[in-house]
């Protein structure tokens, strides 16, 4: 049956105002993966991304590791996109007027990255709870409803036993995962919360269905010897 391997990008840019680039360290976390794709001789017949910067550098940094240099890419689906985090966090947060603002509350937290996590988890918990899908510019039925549709159409372009690389993001990866495995709603914060950058999570395609073969997994990156490499923010 056919492969649909899920990559999160590598770290962005958490704390930046442009959130929408790698770091260093995701910049090395998606030449790794590339390394080791090419060092298990993993057959990748297809590769795509969303349409965010930071999920198209992963997908470049891939093609590096696996001296595949200036490939274009098959898929380009904004179905592999986040879901707007900045939407969700001042939609559900209306004291802060901006990113830019919220970001700065934040900083002087004794830990930013705890309390941005717990101010996200409940935004999204707003978001996914279904009560509130007129205030959004994209509600989560259609989120859930885009991001299950790309994964379709690429699975369709694949012949029996190929393989398709596809670099997007966590909430989306989460979703799809959600989906495949028939939880609750709530249970898309659980999963979010442990997939980890430039993990890979591979869904099986056969007969125009999906089913969870592997979820992420690191063990490449731990492999490269660096704890700096393992990350989730």
């Amino acid at each position: 049956m056919a492969t649909i391997y899920l990559v999160r990008h590598g770290q962005a840019s958490f704390g930046q105002h442009d959130y929408d680039k790698l770091s260093p360290i995701g910049e090395q976390q998606a030449v790794v993966t590339g390394e080791w794709l090419k060092a298990v001789n993993k057959p990748i017949a297809l590769f795509g991304s969303g349409t965010l910067l930071r999920q198209r550098q992963t997908l470049s940094g891939i093609y590096s590791g696996m001296g595949l240099e200036g490939r274009q890419p098959d898929f380009t689906l904004p179905g592999l996109n986040e879901v707007d985090v900045d939407e969700l966090l001042l939609v559900a947060n209306p004291q802060f007027t901006s990113r830019r603002e919220m970001d700065s509350h934040m900083a002087n937290k004794s830990n930013p990255a705890q309390a941005f996590f717990e101010l996200y988890r409940s935004s999204l918990a707003r978001w996914a709870g279904g009560e509130h899908d007129q205030e959004y510019k994209q509600s989560w039925p259609e989120f859930k409803e885009k991001a299950l549709n790309a994964v379709t159409i690429v699975g369709k372009e694949l012949k029996e036993n190929e393989n398709v690389l596809l670099v997007s993001s966590g909430g989306t990866i989460s979703t799809l995962v959600l989906q495949v495995l028939g939880m609750p709603e709530n249970g898309i914060f659980k999963l979010n919360r442990h997939i980890n950058n430039a993990s890979i999570t591979a869904l099986h395609f056969r007969k125009n269905k999906l089913s969870l073969h592997g979820f992420n997994n690191y063990a490449h990156l731990e492999q490269a010897g660096s704890r700096r490499l393992i990350t989730r923010i």
